[in-house]
């Protein structure tokens, strides 16, 4: 006779809110218990935050996209089995509204929504660097980014231009 160790089978579930997303395992061990979980979030840009070995974590992704989250787990004997899934983080749209072609010295109100907090860049022409806002009267056309932050820590970029006609 030939001894063959049971081997464990990884599963798991998630829930995602905004850029946070919550894992269940429901890993069977088929002995006693399972020795190790390793979690890969299929998210280099979260740094070390990007593996977890604890049995359900929650990982904060750092933006929107499609993430390939990859479970192994150890059972009692050493055996071993991984689980991929996919988990799509998906944003509220961000919207930007207000007139982005101005004359020489008129100013243009900016609005921008869909999100919780706003960066803008450059300062330069810009009546405020944060908030919802802003009144745009660059001396040239400029090209101006928004940082758009969402509960739960990720954010989008949104670029634009402000023409300036002579």
């Amino acid at each position: 006779w030939k001894y063959i160790p049971d081997k464990p089978t990884a599963a798991f579930s998630f829930s995602v809110n905004n850029c946070t997303a919550n894992f269940t395992n429901s890993s069977l061990s088929n002995c006693n218990e399972i020795k190790s979980y390793l979690w890969d979030f299929g998210d280099p840009a979260s740094g070390a935050g990007n593996q977890s070995t604890i049995v359900n974590p929650t990982h904060q992704f750092s933006s929107a996209g499609n993430f390939n989250i990859k479970l192994v787990v150890t059972s009692c004997t050493g055996s071993k089995d991984s689980l991929v899934q996919t988990v799509a983080i998906n944003l509220p749209p961000v919207t930007l509204s207000g007139n982005l072609s101005i004359c020489s010295g008129d100013s243009s109100s900016l609005s921008i929504g869909g999100a919780s907090g706003y960066i803008w860049q450059p300062y330069s022409g810009l009546s405020a660097t944060s908030g919802a806002s802003v009144i745009a009267k660059p001396s040239s056309t400029t090209e101006y980014t928004v940082t758009s932050s969402f509960p739960g820590g990720c954010s989008t970029l949104i670029t634009f231009t402000v023409v300036v006609n002579s």
